[in-house]
């Protein structure tokens, strides 16, 4: 049966429903660590020692993101047993929320270093920072999609 389409949803609909959520969770968390670098940049630039310590506060979320998606990828490998797609997509959530949970780290070691450098006079403006963190940035609001 050349040319018939592929199914693309499962019977099971709690099954399905688990793999929407990983997947919005997965988009969340981007996007959450994704504003956590930009922040964390623009709280260094314009020495906004506010900005870093919500950044910093705001961290136990990222790390939340990281068990709580993790726990749900070992529920689904576990009860349902995936193949084929679905199982490179369970796996590679696992890899992507580690890095994730890492970059979220820096963008809290930047604002402890933001908060550092706001007790001493600055010497001169940061103009390269801003400029070498947006290629790196972009990509990871498009990645999971």
């Amino acid at each position: 049966m050349m040319g018939a389409p592929v199914a693309t949803e499962h019977t099971d609909k709690k099954y399905e429903e688990d793999l929407k959520k990983l997947r919005e969770e997965i988009l969340y968390m981007g996007g959450l660590v994704e504003d956590q670098i930009q922040k964390a940049v623009k709280s260094l630039v314009d020495r906004d020692s506010a900005m870093a310590e919500m950044i910093i506060e705001r961290d136990h979320e990222v790390n939340r993101l990281d068990v709580n998606i993790d726990d749900l990828c070992i529920r689904l490998l576990a009860l349902h047993q995936p193949a084929g797609r679905d199982l490179r997509f369970i796996t590679t959530g696992l890899k992507i929320t580690t890095d994730l949970e890492r970059i979220g780290d820096m963008a809290v070691n930047i604002c402890e270093r933001a908060l550092e450098l706001n007790q001493e006079a600055q010497l001169k403006p940061y103009i390269d920072i801003p400029r070498s963190t947006k290629p790196r940035v972009g990509p990871l609001s498009t990645s999971a999609r």
